[in-house]
């Protein structure tokens, strides 16, 4: 079955409990679970490029997560990547209602007001979503790029999700079929 687009955005306000509610056109295209209130959608949340959150997928984070898993091969700034970006990423899942709930550290990443109460863009960008501060949307949506003052720190966590995603795309491309690590061989008693 062929995966479809998100496409398309909508403005959402965040709560003061840090929710907002994924926009209902968006929900088919997430893993979805049935429960006795209601639908929950499941994905994964991860920090993204130019201070946006990238909603993806639990099956297509699966897809990812394989690749940079189960690389051939290892390099420090391989490692460096995993080590600065995986522990920022988070499964997740919406309520019943379909709200998500932001975990302080990816809600202070979109520079999102500290009291809770704020406004958000949910951007479909093809295979992810992506969560934006709404008041830096606009410059967003007119030239590709988030002009907004990031720290030092946030701009070589994109480098570091870079390198990692980088990895993924070379994995993919190059048609290997990750593979789980060789178990380490015996030892012969003799």
């Amino acid at each position: 079955m062929e995966q479809e687009l998100f496409i398309g955005q909508q403005e959402c306000t965040t709560d003061e409990k840090r929710r907002f509610s994924i926009p209902p056109k968006f929900r088919p295209h997430l893993d979805q679970e049935r429960t006795p209130s209601g639908f929950i959608y499941h994905m994964v949340v991860i920090p993204w490029y130019g201070g946006a959150l990238a909603v993806l997928p639990v099956s297509r984070w699966r897809e990812i997560q394989a690749r940079i898993l189960h690389m051939e091969y290892t390099t420090q700034e391989f490692l460096e990547a995993k080590r600065r970006c995986l522990p920022r990423m988070e499964f997740t899942h919406t309520d019943p209602e379909g709200r998500l709930g932001l975990d302080p550290k990816h809600h202070a990443w979109i520079r999102l007001s500290p009291k809770g109460k704020d406004r958000v863009v949910v951007a479909g960008v093809g295979q992810h979503l992506e969560v934006w501060n709404a008041t830096e949307w606009p410059e967003v949506e007119r030239t590709g790029k988030n002009m907004a003052t990031r720290g030092a720190e946030e701009i070589e966590y994109d480098k570091q999700l870079e390198i990692l995603m980088q990895a993924a795309r070379e994995a993919e491309l190059s048609g290997r079929k990750p593979t789980p690590p060789e178990p380490p061989a015996a030892e012969e008693t003799g």
